[in-house]
């Protein structure tokens, strides 16, 4: 029986369409997955299903959910739907909830909004919905408030406010998008776990295909505004009709085998980190002088070749961005010495030689909040150049920064751009464009391509390959995608808890890994092949606090090989078969052996 049918949808803001001629169906108890890249109009179309569509948008056509027409619905209309028969999982929790109300008044206010429940019958159905979603300790949750929380728990939140009026349609929208894969994973087989439960029916929007091959029983296929592919996902996935169905899966990176530049060997390492600490210093609630030292990276030591990929991997909280930091003077050690070309490097990047300055550079995650608002594209490319390169003229930098554009795949056009006038792929060009016009030898990408759809990061990935064959640029690749650290790093380096718990060369690690958590990162990855069956989290739980570490190895309370010794003593970093791992049981683990040929092939 059909539940949601939409027809002849169109969306437009001013004279831009947004949404066009847009029909599909989804039957009750069904699970779909609505892809396409970023602007295709994904999360147009959930608003405009759950009539949150902004001022300004003209919507026309047809949605008729459970027999009742919405489209063009009053608000009153919609409000007797929204959370009791339709409710949605927004895509950044963070800015979803409300900081100034604690996770408890939030999620009661929606029962009282929908007249579901009030007083203590409300606090009762918030709490048990919340250990439905597992949140660890929910009674002591309610009172937290939404930045004391992290990643993956805000995002049990949102799905408990969701499923509080147990609706019959669940719309989730990029639901893990930001979060680590294992976080991920436990999401999914929370939503998974959920939809049985109640019996609801989830429309699955994402740009990453692994998690619509494991997750959804029909695919839809959105580009500018428009469904160009419907099929059931197994038909979809070893047939798609569509060109751009056909890009997408060329582009998953789960699907790619390891593809890194020629490695050029020089007499001396380019970067060399020794024994590097670096710390935080936190104040104590009501105290005034106490602090206390919180440390995020504990004694790390590694190297970078000329021409080399180290990718650095790890979920949240395990230091790499503090690490990354420290390397390019951003925040002073607490111990230890960064080398660079032989030579010792000051802690602090103010009193680094200019030159040391420009031949490291920085790419952020996040890139339209690292480029200057008010700065035209042009403008943004050519000021490291003002700075590096005095001697230059305005003629030669202006023909500088229309070759680096060009070479970044952005047309002459952009460079009269504003940045918040971009894409995100587009966006994340230029701050490479930035960093890659003074010409450094070492480029440090913090979580570079997180956030880009597959297409686009795999163009990212083959300029940066490029670089690398052209001029022999070393990449520090900060990660916790190992599918796409495999397609491009030639070392690795898995860190947890601020400590490093396997390095090895990427071929060698992606093959045998030997410390639990790098296997369990690799299960993580969702595999974009229906045919696969979808594994269930590999790790349960979160990181530890770094202000708190588990006695004896950090990752002890999610491991399921611990043993006794593993809760007391710290595993030193010892070689296994050419990997340096810092695991107890290293040596008698195969933790090669669950991987079946088809995740081989797969990943």
């Amino acid at each position: 029986m059909t539940l949601l049918s939409v027809s002849e949808l169109n969306l437009r803001y001013a004279q831009n369409p947004v949404l066009q001629d847009l029909q599909f169906r989804i039957a009750g108890g069904e699970t779909v997955g609505l892809v396409g890249e970023s602007g295709s109009g994904k999360t147009q179309t959930a608003l405009a299903l759950m009539g949150l569509l902004p001022k300004g948008a003209e919507l026309r056509g047809s949605i008729v959910f459970a027999g009742k027409e919405l489209c063009g619905a009053s608000n009153a209309t919609y409000n007797k739907v929204r959370t009791c028969h339709m409710a949605m999982v927004f895509q950044d929790p963070s800015q979803a909830l409300n900081p100034y109300l604690s996770i408890g008044d939030q999620l009661q206010r929606v029962l009282l909004e929908h007249q579901l429940a009030a007083g203590t019958a409300a606090f009762a159905r918030v709490t048990d919905m919340l250990r439905q979603v597992g949140l660890p300790d929910p009674t002591r949750q309610m009172r937290a408030y939404p930045h004391q929380l992290s990643g993956g728990m805000r995002q049990r939140v949102m799905i408990a406010a969701a499923l509080l009026g147990e609706p019959e349609l669940l719309i989730a929208d990029e639901p893990t998008t930001a979060l680590d894969v294992t976080v991920q994973a436990q999401i999914l087989d929370l939503l998974a776990e959920l939809r049985t439960r109640y019996g609801s029916t989830l429309l699955l929007i994402t740009h990453d295909l692994g998690i619509v091959a494991g997750n959804c029983e029909r695919t839809l296929l959105l580009d500018q505004g428009r469904i160009i592919e419907a099929a059931d996902t197994a038909t979809f996935f070893a047939a798609p009709q569509h060109e751009r169905g056909k890009a997408m899966l060329a582009a998953s990176p789960a699907l790619q085998d390891i593809r890194t530049a020629p490695l050029l060997r020089a007499p001396k390492p380019l970067i060399e980190v020794l024994d590097v600490s670096v710390s935080y210093h936190s104040k104590p609630h009501g105290s005034v002088w106490k602090r206390n030292e919180v440390k995020a990276v504990r004694n790390v030591s590694f190297d970078v070749q000329r021409g080399e990929t180290v990718a650095l991997v790890g979920e949240s909280g395990s230091g790499k961005s503090s690490l990354a930091r420290a390397l390019l003077g951003l925040l002073p050690p607490a111990a230890g010495r960064i080398r660079f070309l032989g030579d010792d490097l000051e802690a602090l990047t103010e009193h680094r030689q200019q030159s040391q300055r420009r031949d490291m550079q920085l790419v952020f995650q996040e890139p339209l909040a690292s480029l200057n608002p008010s700065m035209r594209v042009a403008a943004v490319v050519d000021e490291p150049l003002r700075v590096h390169e005095p001697r230059m003229s305005a003629a030669e930098r202006r023909a500088a920064v229309a070759t680096m554009l060009q070479r970044v795949g952005l047309g002459s056009d952009m460079g009269m751009r504003f940045p918040q006038q971009l894409s995100g792929g587009q966006a994340q060009r230029v701050a490479l464009a930035r960093a890659l016009i003074v010409m450094p030898k070492l480029l440090v990408l913090d979580e570079a391509v997180a956030a880009l759809d597959g297409e686009v990061r795999a163009d990212v990935l083959r300029l940066l390959r490029e670089e690398q064959s052209a001029r022999g640029l070393s990449l520090l690749f900060i990660s916790h995608d190992l599918s796409v650290v495999k397609s491009i790093s030639h070392r690795v380096l898995v860190m947890y808890l601020g400590t490093i718990f396997e390095h090895g060369s990427g071929q060698q690690l992606f093959s045998q890994p030997r410390h639990p958590y790098t296997r369990a990162l690799i299960d993580s990855v969702p595999i974009p092949d229906p045919n696969v069956a979808r594994r269930p989290a590999a790790v349960p739980g979160e990181v530890a606090s770094i202000a708190a570490p588990p006695t004896g190895c950090p990752f002890h309370p999610r491991c399921v090989y611990a043993e006794t010794r593993c809760r007391s003593e710290v595993p030193p970093l010892s070689r296994v078969d050419g990997t340096w791992v810092a695991c107890h049981r290293a040596g008698e683990l195969d933790l090669c052996l669950p991987l079946s040929r088809d995740h081989r092939q797969s990943f």
